[in-house]
């Protein structure tokens, strides 16, 4: 395939900020992208406004503008910090991780089930530094598995997958007819499959009660736990201040084989955006409001 030249550059600056990024520390590298966020928050007016109507939408009046501000700005903020954490994945140790990271019993319970030879599902929203989580996860031994949709640019892609699996996990290329049946492989085999599940699908799916409204979700993650036969983990991602972390791994969530599938997967799906509405409801600052799949958008808007 033919690399035009427009991706080459954005590989090259690509790898420039990159290597900037992990020369220097990593507040001095937050700061960094702290300034890059409010350049870039300044510029992105429309997009803010939208955001605060969401925001709104989904609090109503027990927010103030104040508030409203605060969540649309810290949002903001942290998805430039989630680009410094990946960018700066190859500097990444158990020592530091030990440093920044508050894990309290996640790696216990993740542990403890891997003990038993089964695999697992761990589901999470975009909240706090989601790409940081599943790379700790796989450091201190969990046998990771991603699921990865190819970018636009080959070269911007094949780094992307190469940062993200550095520390030991595997990648799975979306997109292939057999992409279901690798996964549901990797499960079988003791995988853990790590996966953001906090988008709309642009085709029919399952609808969920979530964050006030209406949402219409993939289907996938209750699929693969019912074909592998593998319990789903909620897992919460928080950012303290700019240069802390905390993992939190909810209880888990099996389908119900006494129901018909379909019921028994729609309920999972279901009891999963509960616990992530939960989540984002006490920290909304720390989710990603400015998704363009917004996940309240009715199917009819969806392009497909």
């Amino acid at each position: 395939m033919r690399v035009k030249t427009k991706h080459v550059a954005e590989y090259a600056i690509l790898r420039a900020v990159g290597g900037l990024l992990q020369a220097l520390p990593y507040r001095a590298a937050l700061a960094v992208a702290c300034a890059l966020a409010r350049l870039t928050y300044a510029m992105a007016g429309r997009r803010v406004q939208t955001t605060k109507a969401r925001i709104r939408e989904v609090f109503g009046d027990a927010l103030s503008a104040r508030e409203v501000d605060r969540i649309a700005w810290l949002s903001w903020r942290n998805l430039v910090f989630v680009g410094v954490d990946v960018l700066r994945l190859p500097r990444v140790t158990k020592k530091w991780a030990r440093s920044v990271a508050k894990f309290g019993p996640a790696l216990e319970t993740l542990r403890a089930h891997q003990a038993t030879g089964r695999g697992a599902i761990l589901v999470t929203a975009h909240m706090g530094s989601w790409e940081l989580g599943g790379t700790l996860s796989s450091l201190f031994g969990m046998p990771i598995v991603y699921v990865f949709a190819d970018q636009k640019n080959a070269l911007f892609n094949a780094y992307l997958t190469k940062l993200r699996t550095r520390h030991g996990a595997t990648g799975i290329a979306r997109g292939s007819g057999s992409t279901m049946k690798a996964v549901v492989r990797a499960l079988k085999n003791g995988g853990f499959l790590a996966m953001p599940v906090d988008l709309r699908s642009p085709r029919p799916g399952f609808m969920v009660d979530f964050l006030g409204g209406r949402a219409n979700v993939r289907t996938g993650t209750a699929v693969m736990a019912w074909l592998a036969d593998v319990p789903v983990f909620p897992c919460v991602s928080r950012r303290i201040g700019w240069s802390r972390h905390e993992f939190r791994v909810c209880a888990p969530i099996v389908c119900d084989r006494t129901q018909p599938k379909q019921q028994a997967m729609a309920q999972l799906t279901q009891q999963v955006f509960s616990v992530l509405d939960e989540a984002i409801r006490a920290q909304p600052d720390q989710w990603f409001w400015y998704n363009k799949r917004w996940v309240l958008d009715p199917l009819r808007e969806i392009e497909t």
